[in-house]
């Protein structure tokens, strides 16, 4: 038999299957095709801070004036609100109860979408901070991120937090509750010099000012033995006094009424706020129809 007859249409059949997948093009047509992108880090800064700005005030507006998420975990929570259940209305799957016995599961809604709203703010106001804003701008920032980490470090004690240069291949930096309350703290006293005062009535409704940041370090003074750990310290203590006294100069005291502070019209005690104007239905307000004409 001849052998090399019969191999040479093998030999042949290979070169050409060899020649055809050497020709084959390989590269993904990324105009029809899903493909993953190396992500090695770089940031590109917001093109106008400002504007970043008023979208984050509009996102973190929307996100606390809903009855869900942080107001859900900050009230439904305690003793201090109860869902009542007619029927089947406002049971919604015990979404409700399991928040009053505090039989909730990590992948419960509210709480799910309270973290990821959190944390996206807190990375959103980083973005605007290592902008380069206007001192202004830069203030304001801060205190909202400040405003947004507090509640991730009140509410789940460790806190991520991620560098605006860091690719989201990067896992982030976990803080602990004691290096979120510093960051916070920090954050607040870099802001106060660069926040307006702020005043008793709407002019500076939702918007960032030092009677709001000293408010919010009140507050954290108040309970820095709870973030920190240990006993009360006096010096944080004083610390509260101050800065309460730092925005009674400014105006602000306690309204007679407790409900006087849900009414329509200015009054002396609210700091930081979003107003319930006629026409809005639910906002978290008294009641479905309170501002109706």
């Amino acid at each position: 038999m001849n052998i090399q007859k019969y191999m040479k249409p093998v030999f042949g059949s290979l070169f050409v299957l060899v020649g055809l997948v050497a020709c084959t093009n390989l590269e993904i047509e990324e105009t029809d095709s899903i493909i993953s992108t190396a992500v090695d880090g770089g940031f590109t800064p917001v093109a106008n801070p400002a504007s970043s700005l008023s979208d984050l005030y509009n996102k973190v507006g929307g996100d606390f004036a809903t009855q869900e998420t942080m107001y859900a975990m900050s009230e439904v929570t305690t003793d201090e609100l109860l869902i009542p259940t007619r029927g089947t209305d406002w049971g919604d799957n015990g979404i409700w109860r399991q928040l009053h016995t505090h039989t909730w599961a990590p992948a419960h809604l509210f709480i799910k979408n309270a973290w990821n709203n959190l944390n996206q703010n807190v990375f959103r106001a980083s973005e605007i901070i290592e902008s380069n804003p206007a001192a202004s701008v830069l203030a304001e920032a801060k205190f909202l991120r400040a405003f947004n980490m507090f509640f991730l470090m009140d509410f789940f004690g460790s806190v991520p937090f991620r560098e605006v240069d860091e690719g989201p291949e990067v896992n982030p930096r976990v803080l602990t509750r004691s290096e979120a309350f510093s960051f916070v703290e920090s954050d607040l006293l870099d802001a106060l010099s660069g926040l307006p005062d702020g005043s008793p009535g709407t002019a500076n409704t939702g918007t960032a000012t030092k009677a709001a940041a000293n408010f919010l370090l009140a507050k954290i003074y108040l309970n820095s033995h709870i973030y920190n750990g240990g006993a009360v310290d006096n010096a944080n203590m004083q610390k509260v006094i101050d800065a309460v006294d730092d925005i009674a100069d400014l105006g602000f005291g306690i309204e007679e009424g407790y409900f006087q502070i849900f009414e329509s019209s200015d009054d002396n005690e609210t700091i930081f706020y979003l107003n319930s104007d006629i026409g809005a239905r639910i906002w978290n307000s008294m009641h479905y129809n309170m501002n109706s004409p």
